[in-house]
């Protein structure tokens, strides 16, 4: 889960770069990203979208492949690669959605509201061109190296979030366990 956590924070970054209004009103509204796009990239958004645009989606994911080279030890690099070419059409797919209902979430005037309509927002993408055109035309590339750099950065940060919090819990338990909690 790491990974998805990390990969929510990029698409945290590429939501204010490329779709500035939304991640203001996320922000706003306290909405974490993980809670409404943990699905969407756990599931290669089949249990989100309507099974013509997943079909479209992967479509597109496939077509756009990355090759991954035979059994050497050049493999590992390309099935790292292959994992982010993936991410680069989750990424472009998430940002497509919010661009896509972006007027419905400038709308929601708080944080159960946003929740209670998100679940509907990737179900109601029944147009896959549409989906597709918001998620590609207008967005600059992702390159691989830019990508695996913000992941990388995201991770240690959750790392590093991760070991503070244990180290705080760790303080906690041992007030508790002392008689001082």
């Amino acid at each position: 889960m790491v990974l998805l956590r990390a990969d929510m924070q990029v698409l945290a970054s590429f939501l204010q770069a490329y779709c500035p209004k939304v991640a203001k009103e996320l922000n706003r509204l306290h909405v974490d990203l993980l809670s409404i796009c943990s699905e969407w990239f756990l599931t290669w958004f089949a249990k989100s979208l309507p099974i013509s645009t997943v079909l479209r989606v992967w479509d597109t994911l496939f077509f756009e492949g990355f090759k991954v080279q035979g059994p050497d030890p050049e493999q590992i690099w390309g099935m790292c690669s292959l994992a982010l070419h993936v991410s680069q059409v989750f990424f472009r797919i998430a940002i497509g959605i919010f661009k896509r209902v972006e007027q419905e979430i400038m709308k929601c005037q708080s944080f159960d509201v946003v929740m209670e309509r998100a679940k509907g927002w990737p179900r109601s993408m029944v147009e896959h061109n549409e989906l597709l055109k918001a998620s590609f035309d207008g967005l600059p590339s992702f390159r691989r190296q830019a990508l695996l750099r913000a992941r990388n950065e995201a991770l240690s940060k959750i790392e590093r979030e991760d070991l503070e919090r244990m180290k705080l819990a760790e303080t906690r338990l041992a007030q508790v366990a002392s008689g001082r909690g």
